[in-house]
């Protein structure tokens, strides 16, 4: 309970000064051998930087992968980065570099160079390893009028040391929740 308090009181104050979009994204997931949809639900948290047309951006998420051969990929992203308004306006589009490390595990096999399934010293087939160092980057449009609806195109690839690289392709959807009222979003 105690390590929570300070995880909420973090997350209360980032909130107070900032904007945050709740958003859904439809995805790809590549891996050796694997390809999956899916979805996504997750939290951008938009925090003023300088200059006019910069943000730097905090973004929880988890991701669902599911595909016909009964495998899943559950995994929770948390990314940083900075958007960067490309017209030095609250709208249009922008460019976004992000960095960070994802969480989760998957049922995915893992493959050895000749694509054959690699087991432990019991013969049980290991899994895709679902954690590590990731960095990605986003092309996107903040719609005028309001500033808040948002879509973007995002690449994502995750570092693993001595597996099959993971790597996302989505497409994402948003509204922004502005917290407080911003003159940036008005």
């Amino acid at each position: 309970m105690r390590k929570i308090i300070p995880i909420a009181l973090l997350f209360g104050v980032l909130l107070s000064f900032t904007a945050a979009n709740a958003q859904t994204e439809f995805s790809q997931l590549f891996v050796k051998g694997y390809v999956s949809p899916g979805t996504d639900a997750y939290l951008d948290i938009a925090i003023s930087a300088p200059g006019r047309d910069n943000w730097w951006m905090i973004e929880p998420s988890l991701e669902y992968f599911y595909n016909y051969r009964d495998d899943y990929a559950f995994v929770f992203p948390t990314l940083a980065g900075i958007r960067h308004q490309l017209n030095g306006k609250c709208y249009g589009f922008y460019v976004e570099p992000l960095a960070g490390y994802m969480f989760g595990s998957t049922t995915i096999p893992r493959t050895n160079g000749a694509g054959k399934p690699v087991t432990n010293a019991n013969g049980d087939t290991v899994d895709q390893k679902g954690t590590g160092i990731m960095a990605g980057f986003g092309f996107g449009c903040l719609f005028p009028h309001s500033g808040r609806y948002n879509i973007e195109l995002r690449y994502e690839h995750t570092f693993h040391d001595g597996h099959p690289q993971i790597d996302i392709l989505a497409l994402r959807f948003a509204y922004t929740l502005v917290f407080p009222k911003s003159k940036r979003y008005s």
